[in-house]
């Protein structure tokens, strides 16, 4: 299934519990280029490495509950963790470096007992 994203005519397939951009489609840097995710709920896989993705990491990532890894990983994500993140418990690894989050790492992450990689996860305070 291909979804457009935020009006910027980025094609996403997600099937069989994955989701990633079609072929080397990229975001446009934007607040809402994350806002195809917010119905996919039962999403294992979400790898968005280097693909220009913008906008703050949106708080219903938390229900992601069947999500086991999270890559967003050279983009261009702000703001602060989602408290709820401690939420993914299948999530096994966790990739948000070369981004602009900010505030403290929410101690809600410590619940997160099949986390095995974090990458390069520095907070700007």
């Amino acid at each position: 299934m291909h979804r457009t994203c935020g009006g910027s005519k980025l094609k996403i397939t997600c099937s069989q519990g994955q989701c990633r951009p079609w072929g080397n489609q990229q975001g446009k840097g934007g607040d809402d280029d994350l806002d195809f995710l917010e119905n996919a709920i039962r999403l294992e896989v979400v790898s968005l490495l280097k693909k220009f993705f913008g906008g703050g990491l949106p708080p219903y990532i938390s229900n992601f509950s069947s999500l086991t890894i999270l890559s967003f990983g050279s983009n261009q994500i702000y703001g602060e963790i989602p408290a709820g993140i401690g939420n993914l418990v299948n999530l096994s690894i966790l990739s948000l470096q070369d981004n602009r989050i900010s505030g403290a790492i929410p101690s809600s992450i410590g619940k997160l007992r099949k986390l095995m990689k974090i990458y390069n996860l520095i907070v700007i305070a």
